[in-house]
C-alpha cells in the first residue's frame, strides 16, 4: 500500500504535507529542499506523504447516548 492512499479521499497532495518541505509561518508559502520556495497548494513528481504532518479529523460526535449503557 502507498504512503499517499492512507489520507486520499481526504485530502490532495500538497507540498504542506511533503516530507520535503518546511511551512513558512504566517505565509501560504513552503521551502522545499528539491525546489526551493514553492506555494502550499502545489505538488511536484518527488512529493512523499509525511503522517506527521497531516492533522488527524476530529472525532464524529456520539448521538443519542442512553446513560442507562454506562450504569453499572
Amino acid at each position: 500500500m502507498r504512503k499517499g492512499k492512507i489520507i486520499a479521499d481526504r485530502d490532495e497532495r500538497m507540498c504542506l504535507y511533503c516530507e520535503h518541505s518546511t511551512p513558512i509561518a504566517e505565509t501560504d508559502a513552503c521551502i522545499c529542499d528539491i525546489n526551493g520556495m514553492v506555494k502550499t497548494d502545489g505538488y511536484c513528481r518527488k512529493y512523499v506523504l509525511d503522517l506527521l504532518k497531516v492533522n488527524p479529523r476530529p472525532p464524529k460526535p456520539v448521538d443519542n447516548t442512553d446513560p442507562e449503557i454506562f450504569s453499572f
